[in-house]
């Protein structure tokens, strides 16, 4: 059997702060009007921090998000990966990782 659809696995991060994996936990209870959490943990480091959105949202606010928790505390990244959420698959989105030059890397993820 050729090794065709494999899995491989991740490069190991050189520094923190540079690779990191980012996602959403939705359907939570709704606190202070927000239902949704941004997750987004340093691949090297296991660090994470934490964002709060009301649903619905829109690009643009998730994009200021992750702008106050990750980009002015940690600077701009080389790679990040998600899943395939309309959010992060959006034209602002991948303009915004151009603009700064970061990838934007789709995990295998099945979206439930």
């Amino acid at each position: 059997m050729g090794t065709l659809g494999l899995l491989q696995p991740l490069p190991i991060p050189n520094h923190i702060w540079v690779d990191i994996l980012m996602n959403f936990i939705k359907s939570l209870l709704k606190f202070g009007g927000k239902s949704i959490i941004i997750v987004v943990v340093n691949r090297l480091s296991k660090y994470a921090h934490f964002g709060a959105l009301a649903h619905p949202y829109k690009v643009v606010i998730m994009v200021q998000l992750f702008m106050d928790i990750i980009f002015k505390l940690h600077g701009m990244l080389v790679t990040i990966i998600s899943d395939h959420d309309p959010t992060f698959t959006s034209h602002f989105w991948q303009e915004l990782f151009n603009l700064q030059g970061a990838q934007l890397n789709m995990s295998s993820a099945i979206d439930r």
